[in-house]
């Protein structure tokens, strides 16, 4: 399988420069419509590994993830933010302190997006055609989305 990637310079985290940069980054891969059709749901899974502000660089930057939600909203989509935080993020209570910390809450604010934890509920997967593993319990919000855009940064912490 081949893949393609697209990457863009961006200056700094101003939200209208966020915006360009991932807009360009889009479209060099053909435009947000080859990925978003109007009335889908989108998950944008971002990494949010713990309660860390923005400037920390530890979990995406919220203008990023607002940038996604953006394009895909103006394609159409409904979003919704999730993640499966490794640090201080295992309770419902958490979940919602690291959103708040990691400027999330904000972004699904401005946007409408509702969030999710995928720790909540999982499901099993079959693979008939595997040949270790033919059932794989994964989160359940994998299946609620009819695209998924995996929002990763670098990662800056020691678990690197």
């Amino acid at each position: 399988m081949k893949a393609t990637v697209s990457i863009v310079r961006c200056e700094d985290y101003t939200p209208s420069n966020v915006l360009r940069a991932v807009e360009e980054a889009v479209d060099i891969l053909g435009g947000i419509g080859q990925f978003v059709q109007t009335g889908q749901r989108v998950l944008v899974k971002p990494n949010l590994l713990s309660p860390h502000p923005p400037e920390d660089a530890v979990t995406t930057h919220p203008a990023v993830v607002e940038a996604v939600i953006g394009l895909a909203a103006a394609a159409g989509a409904t979003c919704v933010i999730g993640d499966c935080p490794s640090i201080r993020a295992d309770t419902p209570a958490g979940y919602q302190q690291l959103l708040n910390v990691t400027g999330m809450s904000d972004v699904m604010q401005r946007t409408g997006a509702t969030s999710l934890r995928f720790d909540d509920s999982a499901m099993e997967w079959e693979v008939e055609s595997a040949k270790v593993f033919r059932k794989l319990t994964l989160a359940e919000a994998l299946d609620i989305g009819d695209v998924l855009f995996n929002v990763a940064k670098f990662k800056t912490h020691e678990l690197t």
